[in-house]
């Protein structure tokens, strides 16, 4: 394993948080939902699957995710050191402070006095795209992205300024960096298909945003199989009868169905494109002291045996 891989994977676990905090279904609080653990089957299913098996299933999915972590920051750098390669409109426009996207800030709440909306982008790459700044109400943006190291140091070699530096976080241990329902609003864009576990960060990024707010996806629909499955693109999103479904050749999760009871997931597909609006409706019901003991067994067992490979 190459230096760069090792680094992106385990520099959290220098600071006690490398994919930590992990989903465990054993525990409701009742006292945050009123929706009851039996009454959504496919959630307590799939983290039934996440963790058993000795954590067999997470070691497949990160060791998939691990084998295309070169080649993304080969990407990178190629893109720093060419700055856009095919796409210099799009370096040009990344470069410089730009604000908020209009199809964010309309998500955002009211504003109430001088309070300061909070935005996280989720798997923001090195430069975000979400933008920095409001002209007329004060906001503050965390990008954030497993590579952030990675990131930090093309950056630093290239001498380019950005915007706003992203910070570490995978989108699966999001709870283990920022406290729950702490964000306005949390967006992802092009990068839960290169994700672990996307559904796994979908329901962190509903831990993380306040009850009511949104979490707003946009990708390119079936993005694995048009990259025929290299890199990091192990996933596909997109929209079935109306729900939000991630699939590989192996699995199918509906995620309309997963966050039934806690998120009201809203679909668009235009083209090859697939936006996707998730609004908070109730705290996920999960006890975290649980959900953090059974996950993490469950990493250090994959871990253990991705070891072994």
């Amino acid at each position: 394993m190459s230096v760069r891989i090792w680094e992106a994977l385990c520099v959290a676990q220098n600071e006690n948080c490398v994919l930590m905090d992990i989903l465990d279904i054993a525990t409701i609080n009742s006292r945050k939902t009123s929706m009851n653990l039996t009454e959504n089957r496919v959630f307590a299913d799939y983290f039934n699957f996440l963790v058993s098996s000795g954590g067999q299933q997470l070691s497949r999915a990160i060791s998939l995710w691990r084998s295309g972590v070169e080649s993304e920051g080969d990407f990178w750098s190629r893109w720093f050191e060419t700055k856009g390669l095919e796409w210099p409109e799009d370096y040009a426009i990344r470069i410089r402070p730009a604000p908020l996207a209009p199809w964010l800030a309309e998500l955002l709440p009211k504003q109430h006095g001088s309070e300061v909306a909070k935005i996280l982008d989720v798997g923001a790459g090195p430069i975000t795209k979400a933008g920095t700044f409001l002209p007329d109400r004060p906001i503050e943006v965390v990008a954030c992205d497993p590579l952030a190291r990675v990131y930090d140091k093309i950056i630093e070699r290239c001498g380019v300024k950005v915007p706003l530096r992203t910070v570490f976080s995978f989108a699966e241990d999001l709870s283990a960096r920022f406290e729950e329902s702490s964000f306005d609003l949390v967006c992802c864009t092009n990068a839960l298909d290169h994700s672990i576990e996307p559904a796994w960060g979908i329901l962190e990024m509903l831990i993380v945003v306040k009850k009511g707010g949104f979490v707003f996806l946009s990708h390119r629909r079936n993005e694995a199989e048009f990259e025929n499955y290299a890199g990091l693109h192990q996933w596909n999103l997109d929209e079935a009868d109306g729900d939000f479904i991630v699939w590989t050749k192996e699995r199918t999760i509906n995620i309309s169905e997963l966050t039934g009871g806690f998120a009201d997931i809203q679909c668009s597909v235009s083209g090859d494109g697939l936006t996707t609006r998730i609004r908070k409706t109730n705290n996920i019901p999960i006890d975290s002291n649980s959900y953090h003991r059974k996950l993490r067994a469950a990493l250090l067992n994959a871990l253990i045996d991705d070891s072994g490979r």
